[in-house]
C-alpha cells in the first residue's frame, strides 16, 4: 500500500467515524446528512467498481493492512445496522464482498 492510499484510508475513516460520533453522541443531525452523503457516495463508487474490478496477478497472502481494513469496514457496516441505516450497510457489504471476491484470487485459480 503507498502512503497516497494509507492517508486517503486514513483520512476517509476518520471522517466516517467522527461524523458517526457527532451524530449519536454529540447530537448534531447535520453531521448525519454529511454522513449519509459521504456513506452513499462511497457505496455508489463501490457498485462502479465491482464492474471495473479485475483479478489480481498477485497470489493471495496475509497482510495487516488489509485485515486492518476489514476490521475497520466491518465495524462501518456494523454500525449502519446499529443506527438503522440498514439499505446502506447492505448496498456497501454486498459490493465490498463483490469487489474482495473478485479481485483476490487464490494461488489455484492462478
Amino acid at each position: 500500500m503507498n502512503m497516497r492510499r494509507f492517508a486517503f484510508n486514513v483520512v476517509s475513516d476518520t471522517v466516517i467515524f467522527g461524523c458517526f460520533y457527532l451524530w449519536q453522541i454529540q447530537h448534531i443531525e447535520a453531521a448525519h446528512a454529511f454522513l449519509s452523503f459521504v456513506l452513499w457516495t462511497f457505496a455508489v463508487l463501490l457498485v462502479i467498481g465491482v464492474f471495473a474490478a479485475k483479478p489480481s496477478a498477485k497470489p493471495l497472502r496475509f497482510s495487516m493492512t488489509a485485515s486492518t481494513g476489514y476490521v475497520i469496514t466491518g465495524v462501518q457496516i456494523g454500525l449502519m445496522v446499529w443506527t438503522g441505516m440498514t439499505a446502506l450497510a447492505v448496498t456497501y457489504f454486498l459490493a465490498w464482498v463483490l469487489i474482495l471476491s473478485q479481485t483476490t484470487q487464490t494461488k489455484e485459480a492462478a
